[in-house]
């Protein structure tokens, strides 16, 4: 009995590690990818807000941490919407919908109306982009998939 027991004590605190190893790799895997995400927001997203937008340098300086505001609140409701359902997503859509609100507020002081106005077609372009894919993965629209 005595054996058996020093085992399952082995055993037990092998299970232990393992797990903590696996939830350490997991955590660094998610700050790889956060860190993946940030650089691609810095070195193509918002050079590409810039050149379309055709940004003046005083703009750009201003324009810059509003999207990084932006895209770090918006990856944070999606975030917190995972596995919400119906429910999580229709909260998502209500508060990026007043984050969007919030964004273009802030932008009206630093873009002029034409560059707003483009701002928004290319945020309009993005979301639906986003949703095209969102359906893909789900399966939703393709023959057969239950519709």
């Amino acid at each position: 009995m005595g054996v058996l027991f020093k085992k399952l004590i082995v055993l037990s605190t092998v299970f232990v590690l393992l797990s903590g190893l696996k939830a350490y790799a997991s955590s660094a895997d998610r700050e790889d990818m956060e860190l993946g995400r940030q650089r691609i927001i810095k070195e193509l997203v918002i050079p590409g807000y810039v050149e379309k937008l055709k940004l003046t340098k005083q703009q750009e300086e201003k324009f810059v941490p509003v999207i990084e505001e932006l895209f770090k609140r918006r990856h944070a409701l999606m975030r917190k919407a995972r596995g919400g359902g119906r429910e999580g997503m229709k909260i998502m859509r209500k508060n990026m919908q007043a984050l969007r609100k919030n964004t273009e507020e802030k932008l009206k002081n630093v873009l002029t109306k034409d560059q707003l106005k483009k701002f928004r077609e290319l945020e309009q372009k993005q979301r639906e982009s986003m949703r095209k894919e969102m359906r893909e993965k789900r399966g939703v629209g393709r023959k057969g998939a239950g519709l």
